[in-house]
């Protein structure tokens, strides 16, 4: 392969590339810059982030700069608050009085329980919070990072939209209907008072779009204005 060929390719950006989400960012920039075309991330999974997601911090720990919110805001429109591994809209500790604010909590870790979940991490993980502490940057920067649409999703990987109890066909492969299955391990945990089974996945969400027609085109540009 030609070596200017090999500097235009698109590849996927992964966390072997970077755990940074910034970089991801300059990445779908640099993408839209070389291609022309149109690019956006969904988060999920705050509440398995340990305080990072909805940090009003960079990645670095350095505050936040306005050219860092703008770029946010421009390629993360919305976020996913609901999937098999819980529910990230809200948390106990920070809406007491709302019954529902106990729905689907995996709040013990992070995602593969390498790390035990501290109370201060919740306020930077939780959307509803993220939603008032954008505020307090807009005032700030002028901008405000966290003005995002929400929506729910499986997080499966079967590539189908089977949920209902009657039709769940698990979150992979692994865990297909058997009679076992309920105790087959989700994730593992070098503790094992944090390793999930199947039991423990939570209902999980289905997505849906306000757009204008049943285009790729017009339901992208629905997610762009938030109508999720």
């Amino acid at each position: 392969m030609h070596p200017s060929s090999v500097a235009n390719r698109t590849v996927p950006f992964s966390q072997f590339d970077s755990q940074n989400p910034e970089d991801l960012w300059t990445h779908l920039a640099d993408f839209e810059k070389r291609t022309g075309g149109e690019v956006l991330a969904i988060p999920h999974n705050g509440n398995l982030s340990n305080g990072r997601m909805f940090s009003v911090e960079t990645f670095d720990g350095k505050p936040y700069s306005k050219e860092l919110a703008l770029m946010r805001a421009r390629f993360e429109p919305i976020v996913e608050v609901t999937q098999i591994k819980g529910d990230s809209e809200a948390h106990r500790a920070l809406s007491p009085n709302d019954e529902f604010a106990d729905y689907e909590k995996w709040d013990k870790a992070n995602l593969n329980g390498t790390e035990v979940k501290k109370p201060e991490m919740f306020q930077y993980e939780y959307a509803r919070e993220a939603l008032k502490n954008g505020l307090l940057l807009e005032r700030k920067l002028g901008v405000n990072p966290f003005k995002f649409g929400m929506i729910g999703s499986t997080d499966a990987h079967t590539a189908l939209a089977a949920v209902e109890e009657e039709n769940f066909f698990g979150k992979h492969s692994g865990v297909e209907p058997g009679p076992h299955r309920w105790e087959h391990v989700v994730i593992e945990s070098p503790d094992p008072k944090f390793t999930v089974k199947g039991w423990q996945q939570a209902a999980a969400g289905y997505a849906g779009v306000w757009a204008t027609e049943n285009t790729r085109e017009a339901i992208f540009d629905a997610i762009k204005r938030k109508e999720t």
